[in-house]
């Protein structure tokens, strides 16, 4: 839940670097010879798409470390075994 607003700021980044391709696309079939003017919005729109992709992955990062993190712990404190015998637990035949 936490990294649901690195997410939706990732994907606004790159519909905004997508929407700027666009953009480059329509200057240069309306006008031809304005080539060099669209290349300042192809670059700010290859700089805001990659950063909206490096946050996507930041956050799925982020989000894999947390489960893993979380799982170390469960791991690492097991639920209770069923107690019998007066407090002494019960060996299975093949218990090591």
């Amino acid at each position: 839940m936490r990294f649901w607003i690195r997410e939706i700021l990732g994907l606004l980044l790159i519909v905004g670097g997508l929407y700027s391709f666009l953009l480059t696309i329509s200057i240069i079939t309306s006008n031809p010879s304005a080539f060099f003017n669209a290349l300042h919005t192809t670059v700010i729109g290859i700089f805001v798409f990659r950063g909206g992709i490096h946050l996507l992955k930041v956050a799925t990062a982020a989000r894999i470390c947390l489960h893993a993190q979380a799982e170390i712990v469960r791991r690492q404190n097991p639920p209770p075994s069923p107690i019998t015998d007066g407090g002494q637990r019960t060996k299975a035949p093949l218990d090591w």
